[in-house]
């Protein structure tokens, strides 16, 4: 079912590229929006966050009931958008291709099935902020203790997430691995989006916490969603393509194309080879005892084969209750033309 486009905008919004020198450049935000069909941005995400802050402002007294009904909107929306996914099937989320990869090729099943996934847990999180807000509308304590519990392990596990990023990065810078400029704008542009949720799951704990802070942090968590919304999803999108381009090379699947940060959001030269090529090998003389072709080290795959490859392997870490639902096919996900789709949507859920 393709949702209901509001007439008098045309149904979207045009977002902002937002540039920092740590940023891919605004030719690339704009090319990476385009590609992944987020050119324009649905005016319900926007609508939901409005309505969440103007009911919660009109809520003082009755803070969580309010709070609780805020929710409808953003289960109605992903619902929604859940269900046009699975209609139009695999096919749309495989048509979203890599434009930095042209050795991909086929469907992105292990993808598709990702978004399919991620709107059901957007829907099943604000479930459970709704239902704990209605619960703790009741006296004695009237605090969210699911809230509190939700947003603390948020908090939490996404400040393991940042130490995590830290660290490859400088891993990486000390070696003088090849494009390390690139790879500490990579870790700098996660860290930022990873300390921005923090700020907005911290303000919504600090709502669950105390419940005369309810409303005022409710405001507060929903402009600072909708501010990222329309100004940050092109540079994460930008990252996301440059990103799995780079790892999919790290990984053996491709072996001529690899990210670079340019207006032409084009792919820059190959890296140098870390084994030596059959053509340039100069066997030794023969000897008595043998004559042994060359055989080239094995290639080094999963997080260890390269910087990018450990930055999407941390991306989709689960820690703490989440491990229990399984572990992420990171390969399958770097593997896939539309993979960037996923890691994209991981870097902006806030």
């Amino acid at each position: 079912m393709e949702p209901y486009k509001f007439g008098f905008t045309k149904g979207a919004v045009k977002p902002h590229t937002f540039h920092a020198g740590f940023l891919p450049d605004k030719a690339a935000q704009a090319r990476a929006l385009k590609e992944s069909g987020q050119g324009d941005l649905d005016l319900y995400d926007l609508l939901a966050e409005a309505l969440a802050a103007g009911m919660a402002a009109s809520g003082y007294g009755i803070e969580h009931a309010y709070k609780a009904v805020a929710s409808i909107p953003k289960i109605g929306l992903d619902g929604m958008k859940a269900q046009d996914m699975q209609e139009k099937g695999v096919g749309k989320t495989s048509a979203k291709r890599n434009p930095l990869i042209d050795d991909a090729t086929g469907d992105s099943p292990v993808t598709h099935k990702y978004l399919i996934a991620r709107r059901y847990k957007k829907i099943g999180g604000n479930v459970l902020q709704g239902v704990s807000s209605a619960l703790s509308a009741a006296p004695p304590t009237a605090v969210n203790i699911p809230g509190t519990i939700y947003h603390g392990q948020a908090v939490a596990l996404t400040a393991v997430h940042i130490a995590k990023i830290e660290y490859i990065s400088k891993k990486y810078s000390k070696t003088q691995h090849n494009n390390d400029q690139i790879i500490k704008d990579w870790c700098l542009l996660i860290r930022t989006m990873k300390s921005i949720k923090i700020a907005v799951r911290g303000t919504q704990l600090v709502g669950s916490v105390i419940p005369h802070a309810s409303i005022p942090t409710s405001i507060l968590s929903a402009v600072m969603k909708s501010g990222i919304k329309l100004t940050m999803p092109g540079a994460c999108y930008a990252a996301a393509a440059q990103l799995q381009a780079l790892a999919f090379q790290e990984q053996g699947f491709g072996l001529r194309h690899t990210p670079v940060r340019s207006s032409t959001f084009q792919p820059n030269e190959r890296l140098p080879s870390k084994t030596p090529s059959r053509t340039s090998f100069k066997p030794a003389l023969p000897t008595i005892q043998e004559d042994r072709a060359f055989t080239p080290p094995p290639r080094i795959t999963g997080p260890d084969a390269g910087p990018a490859s450990a930055v999407i392997w941390e991306i989709f870490t689960k820690r703490g209750a989440t491990r229990l639902l399984g572990k992420y096919d990171v390969a399958a996900l770097i593997r896939e033309p539309a993979g960037w789709m996923a890691l994209a949507d991981k870097l902006l859920l806030i």
